[in-house]
């Protein structure tokens, strides 16, 4: 269970880094 909690929390920091990346990955092409 500590471990799914964990995975869930590192796919939430991921799509917080994807949100805040996007804008400058769009800009660039």
């Amino acid at each position: 269970m500590l471990s799914y909690l964990h995975t869930l929390d590192n796919i939430a920091n991921l799509w917080k880094l994807a949100d805040y990346v996007s804008p400058f990955v769009q800009r660039d092409s």
